[in-house]
């Protein structure tokens, strides 16, 4: 019973428990049925109360249809949920554009029922009054079909919004919750998405963060012990050692997201590796790094590593540990700039200022995950730039001076003039040990404080000069992507998956009671059609495409334009190609293949009611794939990210070649007087791209048979960008560093003690 009486054992006891709670309260305490019953009670009170409204606004439609003064701005102006009215078949009035509503579903005899169409969920209510049906879309689930950081699908702005649950329609009896109607009819059934957020993620949450706590007070009492009887070397791996098991466990296991889908642990915001497969992650390995970095540091203080290199005599091994030493700090920066450029690629958060400076939660916690782990990396600067201090002579100073100074010009020179990124590192290794030797700076106590400060700010600059490379070579990366992808495009000849969704698109326009009706009416609302086929029908995938759409009237008649459906089709068709698919017709420029690619279709529209035999109206679509030039200005709102790539480069302009000559340039950059010929002869023009003249050019070849190339081009990473990153990282680094030398002055102060950070904490050897 003894081994219980020390404060350790209850702690680490207490943390055991907490670990085991959390496990359990995430795995049983939370009963599934009674927070999936409480949910479905929720959800019936506002499937209830939202059917009450759409009844009272179906009550006033009625009333204002049998008075005659239904328009479309009174159903507008009076309804909540898009609204709809029949007359047989025909759509009459509409409150929204962006349902479709399907005309049997005017012609069943029901009052309500469940609806699943392209744009997601809805509760239809049915009612009629005379020969008019009145359809009223509550919606459920909203589903755009286009992605980006503004639009997700889901049920955010349906009627169950916020939600953890999903829709399920059960032809038999299950155990799921089953939500009714008004009038008591089965209308669909919820199941669980996750746990309920408050049972299944704060208290596991919370029990896990008090295990923690527990954890590491345990521990660190144990190490305290040890500093207090001069076992430092104990007392730092009670410290350390209990933390990498800790964290060892935690990344086997997945904690916490493996079962606590904390956002901050979400993998498709940040992951990098296996070690740090999310933010959350990569955090706490910062903070493991950080511990782990100061107690190095309390070692080589205690142990005095720095006065066993000073005793050291000999030439040849002094010439030895030096050149260790400066090895060592060129590893140190390779690592560092691993883990910026691991950063920067790994996540959606865009972090290069010269792209973009919005400020978000995440992107804040990522630049203090990389402030973390660049103080642990300084901490090793520091030490060695220790050791070369104590390692050196004044005798060698000129000698050492001159050797690191044409080391240091030979590896920047040959870095940075042939882009070699590993080079330029060792070049800035090089040119930090010139700085130190020459300047005289050193970093140990005896020196004034300010000699102290410059040389912090000296490792500071020399961190941010490789997060500034890291930013340069993860930028040209990317573009070289965007430009592949862009390249790729204007090769392509037939767009077949667009060719394809025309076909049904088109199919379905024709089916459209809205449509065909509009069209067969004598005053037709020509922009209110292109809205509704470009902002319905033709979104999504031809987003890429600009759309130009023509109308024809039974008669063949253009509407608004000049002309017959026979002399327009005759027009557009010349030089047309004809593709797998009828009415559809793929057109280039005789001249040059990379003029756009362009795609007629003809869509005929019959007219709302057959036994007229009036013949069909026709839309003619005019697909223009869009030229993506240096100041165009696409809305991302309106942009599927899946076929735009933004901020793909500034100054962009790409030219076509055939058989070496150019026939098409697209932008500001002139191909025939500033791109030589001999240039394609250069192999790298085809792999890692060629820059020339301030302008970075990437080849792209077909690969058919037609001896086409494209040559896309942008303006280079200019030193300008390099230095927009160096100051931003660099003032991030220095504002973080000061806050904790104004901690540290602060301490100090307050104990009568110089506030100067020149010396470590010391132990006693009793």
């Amino acid at each position: 019973m003894k081994f219980f009486r020390f404060p350790p054992v209850w702690l680490l006891s207490l943390a055991l428990l907490c670990f085991g709670a959390a496990y359990l309260s995430n795995r049983y305490s939370q009963n599934p049925e009674v927070v999936l019953q409480a949910s479905a009670t929720r959800l019936q009170e506002l499937l209830m109360e939202a059917e009450l409204t759409g009844e009272r606004e179906s009550t006033d439609v009625l009333q204002r249809l049998a008075t005659r003064q239904v328009s479309f701005q009174s159903l507008t102006s009076h309804t909540t949920y898009p609204t709809f009215i029949f007359r047989g078949e025909q759509i009459v009035y509409w409150s929204d554009h962006s349902v479709r509503p399907d005309p049997e579903q005017a012609l069943q005899r029901y009052h309500e029922r469940l609806l699943e169409t392209r744009f997601g969920k809805f509760l239809v209510l049915r009612h009629t009054e005379g020969e008019y049906v009145i359809l009223t879309y509550i919606p459920l689930e909203i589903s755009y079909g286009i992605s980006n950081r503004y639009l997700r699908e889901g049920n955010g702005q349906g009627l169950f919004q916020g939600q953890n649950v999903r829709l399920v329609v059960e032809k038999t009896t299950s155990n799921r919750p089953r939500l009714v109607s008004n009038e008591g009819n089965y209308l669909f059934s919820i199941e669980s998405l996750q746990a309920d957020p408050i049972t299944g993620k704060y208290v596991p949450l919370l029990l896990l963060l008090l295990g923690f706590g527990f954890y590491v007070a345990g521990w660190s009492y144990v190490a305290r012990q040890q500093f207090a009887q001069g076992k430092v070397w104990a007392g730092a791996l009670a410290v350390v050692v209990p933390l990498v098991v800790l964290r060892a466990v935690m990344l086997s296991l997945g904690l916490p997201f493996s079962f606590l889908e904390v956002r901050l642990f979400d993998p498709r915001v940040y992951a990098a590796s296996w070690i740090s497969p999310s933010l959350g992650d990569l955090l706490l390995n910062a903070a493991l790094f950080v511990v782990s970095s100061y107690y190095v540091l309390l070692l080589f203080r205690r142990y005095g590593v720095l006065r066993i290199t000073q005793r050291i005599r000999r030439w040849p091994q002094r010439v030895g540990v030096g050149a260790l030493t400066v090895l060592g700090f060129y590893g140190l920066l390779e690592l560092l700039f691993d883990f910026y450029t691991s950063s920067f690629t790994n996540s959606q958060l865009i972090l290069d200022i010269t792209q973009d400076i919005q400020v978000s939660v995440f992107k804040s916690l990522l630049l203090l995950a990389i402030v973390l782990h660049t103080g642990s990396y300084l901490v090793g600067f520091y030490l060695l730039s220790q050791l070369f201090t104590g390692i050196v002579r004044p005798s060698t100073r000129t000698i050492g001076l001159l050797l690191l100074f044409v080391t240091a010009v030979i590896f920047l020179s040959t870095g940075l003039g042939l882009g070699l990124v590993h080079c330029t590192i060792l070049g800035i290794t090089l040119l930090f040990f010139f700085v130190l030797r020459l300047t005289g700076l050193k970093s140990a106590g005896a020196v004034l404080p300010y000699q102290v400060y410059l040389f912090i700010f000296l490792m500071v600059g020399v961190s941010s000069a490789v997060g500034g490379l890291a930013l340069y070579e993860h930028f040209n990366r990317q573009l070289q992507l965007n430009k592949q992808n862009l390249a790729s495009n204007l090769l392509t000849d037939n767009d077949l998956q667009g060719e394809y969704l025309l076909v049904e698109r088109g199919q379905e326009m024709a089916q459209d009671p809205v449509l065909r009706t509009m069209l067969a009416s004598p005053f037709i609302n020509l922009d209110l059609i292109r809205q509704k086929i470009v902002k319905y029908y033709l979104r999504d995938y031809f987003n890429k495409y600009e759309v130009r759409v023509i109308l024809f009237n039974p008669a063949g008649r253009g509407v608004a334009v000049g002309g017959s459906l026979e002399q327009t089709r005759e027009f557009l068709l010349q030089g047309a190609t004809r593709t797998d698919h009828p009415n559809i017709y793929l057109i280039r420029d005789g001249n040059n293949s990379f003029s756009s690619r362009r795609y007629v279709a003809f869509v005929p529209v019959p007219t709302p009611n057959p036994e007229l035999d009036a013949g069909n109206s026709t839309i003619v679509l005019e697909l223009t794939l869009k030229k993506l030039t240096a100041n165009s200005v696409v809305p991302e709102l309106l942009v599927d990210q899946n076929f735009y790539q933004p901020r793909l480069g500034t100054e962009l302009s790409y030219g076509g070649y055939q058989k070496g000559q150019l026939v098409y340039s697209e932008g500001d950059f002139d191909y025939i007087n500033r791109l030589p010929t001999s240039l394609f002869r250069d192999p790298r023009l085809y792999t890692t791209g060629v820059a020339l003249g301030g302008f970075h050019h990437l080849g792209i070849r077909a690969t058919d048979r037609s001896d086409r190339m494209v040559v896309v081009s942008t303006a280079t990473y200019s030193f300008s960008d390099w230095l927009a990153n160096f100051s931003a990282l660099f003032l991030l680094h220095s504002f973080c560093w000061l806050l904790l030398m104004g901690r540290f002055c602060w301490r100090e102060a307050s104990t009568g003690n110089c506030c100067a950070p020149t010396s470590a904490p010391r132990f006693n050897s009793s």
